[in-house]
């Protein structure tokens, strides 16, 4: 992310030194001083905006990730648990008289 980041500024390091900000590519027009001050002051904004987009993107990544481990897809859970959770659903449930024979029932699933 910061390797992002530096080449970044960089780039506009570069722009406002008056350099070629890509090798190959004609030297920008002249950057008067004002437009150097106007991007001295929005770089960091601009890097922290750069910045805040990558790491939301990157968490939003890892909680796909996450919930594809932890929820696998429908298929993969078992026919007959599928349909214990809809009789549920329906108002069909199974009532235990206590924990122990609740522990037997789950341990059968």
């Amino acid at each position: 992310m910061s390797k992002v980041l530096s080449m970044a500024q960089g780039d506009t390091l570069k722009l406002i030194r008056g350099g070629e900000s890509r090798p190959g590519k004609a030297s920008p027009a002249k950057i008067s001083d004002t437009d150097k001050e106007m991007i001295k002051r929005i770089t960091p904004i601009i890097e922290k905006s750069i910045e805040r987009k990558i790491t939301a993107h990157v968490i939003e990544t890892l909680i796909d990730t996450l919930e594809q481990q932890n929820y696998p897809p429908e298929e993969n859970i078992r026919p007959d648990f599928i349909e214990e959770v809809k009789k549920a659903e329906k108002g069909k449930f199974k009532k235990f008289k206590n924990p122990e024979e609740f522990r037997k029932y789950m341990a059968r699933l």
